[in-house]
């Protein structure tokens, strides 16, 4: 009998608990007013509403998308459109009604800070779409262009031929949303779209020979926005980073803007089957120069290599042989540099190419096991001007490869100084070694290669 009586009390304490849904907001007391009682129409831009303030008291409590616990709701926090809101009276009593909130703001990238209300646009672009600079939600309203009803497609093109600040009203239900467009005396070209780069793209000049700029510069004006180096009128993709950037130009007393959107790119990268590279760069010998290149991406038919900049090889592979691609042993007597760029383009996302260069130097020679060339007859070691101030002129003249050429930099006390050459050459070695940061005194040039060295002297004044 007791446990009957217990269940039956938190039986009925659970039912009384429970708001009764599907009252009449009237009889609650709850309205949003005469011309449109269950439903409120808001501004995202607008700011927040106490729903007491609709309420013949203030004993109930609200939720929904957008209230806080305060019963105030936060039209920037529930974003565009219909949210639903539940009204609890103190009776336990529960009744819903709609707020509509009407987005109706230029998108990220556009705009002028702090609210982000304003465009600049520049007298050459009395033309635009608004799809390409407003966020809409929802669709269905009306468009307004200086409290003119716009009559052709709301997402059309509007034309603004006046310059000055421009109204364009959203008219959804009983709100009305505002953004204006401010159209400068100044042009300031750009193709029909955003202009569009790569994130790995090199800076380039918005002045008046620059990608795109005003037909006549005037003295002291300038260029801002995310990307411009600090003081010029460059811009600098890896300085803006990805994404749409409004890029303003003003003539001291007028300004207006365009946008550059910056898109990022795939990551290159060049391997080979070498043990080793040095700055990008191979030095070999022609019969050496036969070796596999790799790059880092699947092969995705968006992959290729470019040898020269013209011979193209489709793949993330390439087999590298000199004589493949115009080495003619028996007829070359000077070094030969091939460039091989890879690049690699992500075709499920961004649009941009990434590269990666490698340099190969093929020498005229034939590689040997290296030479003894202090027992060469044919060698001989050549320094001038010899005193030297400045800059020092080293040749060196030998009948066969020298593999592994080391040139030493040593002070008479046998004190070494630096390195200052170390490759594998061909029958001429010419280089040029800057001695300004020298002590005035005699130093000695020592080259070896193998087991054999010479060496000559100089003096530095």
């Amino acid at each position: 009998m007791y446990t009957t009586h217990i269940l039956f009390n938190v039986c009925l304490f659970l039912i009384l608990s429970v708001p009764i849904l599907g009252q009449n907001c009237d009889d609650l007391g709850w309205s949003f007013g005469a011309e449109s009682p269950d439903t409120l129409y808001l501004c995202q831009d607008d700011g927040v509403i106490n729903l007491h303030d609709f309420t013949e008291n203030d004993l109930g409590t609200f939720s929904g998308i957008g209230v806080n616990n305060d019963n105030i709701f936060e039209p920037e926090l529930a974003g565009g459109g219909f949210h639903s809101i539940t009204y609890t009276s103190s009776n336990n009593e529960s009744c819903e009604k709609v707020i509509v909130v009407v987005e109706f703001e230029f998108k990220e990238g556009y705009g002028e800070p702090p609210t982000n209300n304003v465009l600049n646009i520049c007298s050459n672009e009395g033309s635009l779409l608004l799809t390409n600079y407003l966020d809409l939600a929802p669709t269905g309203g009306v468009l307004y262009v200086d409290d003119v009803l716009w009559l052709s497609d709301p997402w059309g093109v509007i034309y603004l031929e006046e310059s000055g600040y421009h109204t364009i009203d959203y008219v959804y239900g009983q709100a009305t949303c505002r953004v204006y467009i401010y159209v400068s005396e100044i042009v300031f070209d750009l193709p029909p779209s955003e202009f569009i780069t790569c994130l790995n793209s090199e800076p380039f000049d918005l002045s008046v020979n620059g990608v795109f700029a005003p037909p006549v510069y005037v003295p002291y004006s300038y260029f801002s926005g995310p990307g411009i180096v600090q003081g010029t009128s460059v811009f600098d993709p890896a300085l803006a980073g990805v994404g749409t950037h409004e890029i303003f130009y003003s003539n001291g007393t007028d300004s207006c803007s365009q946008s550059i959107f910056v898109t990022d790119y795939y990551p290159a990268s060049i391997t080979t089957s070498l043990d080793s590279m040095a700055n990008d760069t191979l030095t070999l010998c022609y019969n050496e120069a036969q070796f596999t290149i790799y790059g880092n991406g699947e092969f995705d038919q968006a992959a290729a290599f470019y040898v020269n900049g013209s011979n193209t090889i489709i793949g993330d592979t390439l087999f590298f042989s000199a004589t493949d691609f115009g080495y003619n042993a028996d007829e070359t007597t000077e070094n030969t540099l091939f460039q091989i760029t890879y690049l690699y383009i992500d075709i499920n996302g961004s649009a941009c190419p990434g590269y990666d260069t490698l340099w190969v130097n093929v020498l005229p020679d034939s590689c040997g096991v290296g030479t003894d060339i202090a027992t060469l007859e044919a060698s001989f070691l050549h320094l001038s001007p010899n005193p030297v101030q400045d800059v020092l002129q080293l040749s060196l003249e030998h009948n066969e490869t020298v593999r592994n050429l080391a040139v030493d930099l040593y002070r008479l006390n046998g004190q070494l100084v630096e390195r200052i050459y170390d490759k594998t050459i061909g029958k001429h070695l010419n280089f040029q070694y800057n001695t300004s940061h020298l002590e005035a005194g005699v130093y000695l040039i020592k080259m070896s290669s193998g087991g054999g060295q010479i060496s000559k002297r100089f003096v530095k004044f």
